[in-house]
């Protein structure tokens, strides 16, 4: 358990980085870049993305936080992560690859987006119905598993 234990508090570094990182690029992005961005809704969704991603992070820093401080708690983070069930449920529903390559998709469609609208809008749409699908795909395992 104790090596559970460092793993959340890497965890936990890593989160406050993103936090920390979004929040300074987002502040640069509002006060010093706002006026040159030539396409207004790439830098709309870029802020977007950046602040809800930054509140999740915000939440499961929370949440490891809390698990933490109390040995039940860490033991059922444990449980909840190591669960078998679940872990044929988010196999089924390609949970490590679908997310990583939809994001990976939608940064680059927000870096294509500076030169050509059309890729930012196919990108993000076939990324946001990747998502969609394995969630749908993955609320069905749930239910059937």
């Amino acid at each position: 358990m104790e090596n559970y234990r460092e793993r959340i508090k890497r965890r936990m570094a890593l989160l406050s980085a993103w936090i920390l990182l979004t929040a300074g690029l987002g502040i640069y992005n509002v006060f010093c870049t706002a006026d040159e961005t030539g396409v207004p809704e790439i830098f709309g969704f870029q802020c977007g993305l950046a602040c809800g991603l930054s509140l999740c992070a915000l939440l499961l820093l929370l949440r490891y936080g809390r698990a933490l401080k109390d040995e039940r708690g860490l033991q059922k983070l444990y449980n909840q992560e190591h669960d078998k069930r679940m872990k044929a449920v988010r196999a089924k529903a390609g949970v490590p690859m679908v997310p990583i390559l939809s994001f990976i998709m939608m940064g680059v469609g927000m870096v294509m987006g500076y030169t050509n609208s059309v890729i930012f809008y196919t990108l993000t749409a076939a990324a946001m119905g990747q998502l969609l699908v394995s969630s749908a795909a993955k609320l069905v395992y749930l239910r059937r598993m």
